[in-house]
């Protein structure tokens, strides 16, 4: 049979529901003649979908992603990977499957390295590469930022079973460690590295490694950014969820000087270049670094890029569209006139970086307490 006519007999199972079959047609086309891998990988994660076989859909509407990144088509691949992470919420509710922080850490005990410290031994150095992160399970952690040798070290202690969380900062956004740790008293850690968290692609652990971002990282540097400081807690922890991960390659341009380009970023991991494009003589160009915001008037109906955003390495941001933020923002009008301002503010007023975010200091302790009922 040829590729036209099981194109052909595809819809037709399609139109009767007939999923599974239609699947087998696209895979043998696929299989003898992959003239367009990306619509073959489409149509098959979409009959999956259909399916509610989440896993197998998730994975090829990663290899469309992975596709469109490649191509640059930036638009798409926002779109469809705003797409994914609806679908793994969908997924997790429909089979009640949650993961909660008592679960997470069993699954980091079990893909951890098991490690003691005496008094005084050094865990990591200001400057090391964030290659993992521990979950210290016993003792006291001494802990000194360079910029504050001025001050006494803080600490950093597991008490009442309650496990804290070391290092995550650094697998959050893959920047070196900002801080000298050693063990304060004798400790016992679990040593969880980056390798062992990227192969763990578990759906489940996927989404419980969001929520520790939000949670730990996402949540604390926002209330650190002067737009979102006025908020309560209930609003931030809201908008936090509104953010959508995408991916762009080093070199490739997240938006053009006059672009209406839909919402904001905030940067996770990587490095951008924020350009000043106005100046006739030459380009103004800034460093954009992890927890820095670009882009705030593309939450706004009607306003035009007056800089470009390049990818000085590979990135991943995090992006808040301008739809999802007018929702929010419809019972909130103090933050649109904000916003305003902000748009008017000069070019270089309009990146914004957060306050001295010592986030340290921020609560590390881990609460394993167990869900016993969710709500679908």
């Amino acid at each position: 049979m040829t590729g036209y006519s099981l194109m052909q007999q595809a819809r037709r199972l399609i139109q009767e529901e007939r999923y599974l079959d239609a699947i087998a047609c696209y895979q043998q086309i696929l299989l003898h003649q992959p003239s367009d891998v990306l619509d073959m990988h489409l149509r098959l994660a979409w009959c999956y979908e259909q399916q509610n076989m989440w896993d197998e859909s998730l994975s090829f509407y990663q290899k469309v992603l992975a596709e469109y990144q490649e191509r640059e088509e930036h638009d798409a691949a926002q779109a469809l990977a705003k797409k994914m992470r609806s679908m793994q919420k969908m997924y997790i509710q429909h089979q009640h499957l949650y993961m909660d922080r008592a679960e997470l850490l069993g699954v980091f005990r079990s893909i951890g390295e098991l490690i003691w410290l005496e008094e005084g031994e050094v865990l990591c150095e200001a400057g090391d590469i964030s290659d993992g992160l521990w979950i210290l399970e016993a003792g006291a952690l001494g802990v000194q930022l360079p910029e504050y040798l001025h001050d006494d070290p803080d600490e950093l202690i597991a008490k009442d079973q309650r496990p804290v969380l070391v290092g995550e900062l650094g697998v959050f956004t893959r920047q070196r460690r900002t801080a000298k740790v050693w063990a304060a008293h004798p400790c016992c850690l679990y040593y969880v590295s980056l390798t062992s968290i990227e192969a763990y692609t578990d759906v489940r652990f996927q989404a419980a490694m969001y929520a520790l971002l939000v949670d730990y990282w996402m949540y604390p540097l926002l209330s650190k950014h002067s737009l979102f400081e006025r908020m309560n807690d209930v609003d931030r922890r809201e908008l936090c969820q509104m953010f959508t991960p995408v991916s762009y390659q080093a070199g490739s341009y997240i938006l053009r000087n006059g672009d209406n380009h839909d919402g904001a970023y905030l940067l996770q991991q990587g490095c951008l270049f924020f350009m000043d494009v106005s100046m006739d003589e030459q380009t103004d160009v800034i460093a954009v670094s992890p927890g820095d915001m670009v882009h705030l008037g593309g939450l706004l109906h009607g306003y035009h890029a007056v800089y470009d955003v390049k990818a000085a390495t590979d990135a991943r941001l995090l992006h808040l569209s301008r739809d999802d933020f007018a929702r929010f923002a419809k019972k909130r009008p103090w933050m649109l006139q904000a916003l305003v301002r902000q748009t008017r503010a000069p070019v270089r007023a309009q990146l914004l970086h957060p306050d001295d975010a010592y986030l340290w200091m921020s609560d590390r302790e881990i609460k394993p307490r167990r869900v016993r009922s969710v709500d679908a």
